[in-house]
């Protein structure tokens, strides 16, 4: 079954200053759940991170899973199906890149109705509707190349624009030391009117009596699988593959 509906960007927070996650991270919805008490359903994959090699993740999918990739520890902004058009609608299924070191988690959901109540025994959630269905049908190991840029910064809390520009959609992260603390993301999103730039916006977040500013530093990522896959190792960036940070903008 294909669905029509087109992709949202989403706000996630994460309490500690681990990384950002975008499309969208199993936390994020956790926390969202917390704002309401409606019951949902949900259904759940995950593709365990391989330490040699990339791989290539075929998922199928009654619609587009939320997903959730971490790299030694800290999460993705941005990881989407390959080839995929930001606003586009979800075909049914996609192939996903997990380079070394990276672990997906995808879930889908939805909302309890009259015709699917929650479960009897007052378990949370109720399941899935005839026709809902999420799976990880096989993953191969390929060969990939990564372009990135790096920018450091140290700051308190506050908001902050980021502007890349890349050759395709680009991944984002975000790391820091500090054990106080945390981000809010939202993007990445096309840039009005430039082709080949885009938008992040990330929120810093200190505990109210934080005075000190803390270290942290955002690379944006360009990756895919090389144009002959199959085996493991990694290959030069095409010709034409870039991405920088153009500006940061912020207190």
């Amino acid at each position: 079954m294909t669905t029509t509906k087109a992709r949202a960007r989403a706000s996630v927070r994460l309490q500690r200053p681990i990384g950002l996650t975008w499309r969208v991270a199993l936390v994020a919805i956790a926390m969202a759940s917390l704002g309401t008490t409606q019951a949902r359903w949900s259904l759940e994959a995950a593709c365990p991170a391989s330490h040699g090699h990339a791989q290539i993740v075929h998922v199928e999918a009654s619609q587009e899973p939320n997903v959730a990739a971490s790299r030694k520890g800290a999460f993705l902004a941005g990881v989407a199906p390959r080839g995929s058009t930001i606003g586009a609608p979800w075909p049914g299924s996609g192939d996903y890149v997990a380079m070394p070191n990276t672990a997906l988690q995808m879930s889908i959901r939805g909302a309890c109705s009259s015709s699917n109540p929650p479960r009897a025994c007052g378990c949370a959630g109720c399941p899935p509707p005839p026709g809902e269905y999420l799976r990880i049908t096989h993953v191969e190991p390929a060969k990939a190349w990564q372009v990135e840029a790096e920018v450091r910064l140290a700051s308190g809390k506050g908001h902050f624009e980021f502007i890349v520009d890349a050759s395709r959609e680009p991944i984002l992260q975000a790391t820091s030391d500090e054990a106080e603390g945390g981000f809010v993301a939202s993007g990445p999103r096309p840039r009005p009117g430039v082709p080949g730039s885009y938008l992040v916006d990330v929120d810093v977040y200190r505990p109210e009596d934080a005075v000190s500013a803390i270290p942290w530093k955002v690379r944006a990522i360009v990756e895919d699988v090389c144009p002959s896959s199959g085996d493991a190792g990694a290959c030069p960036a095409p010709p034409g593959e870039y991405v920088r940070v153009r500006r940061v903008e912020g207190p």
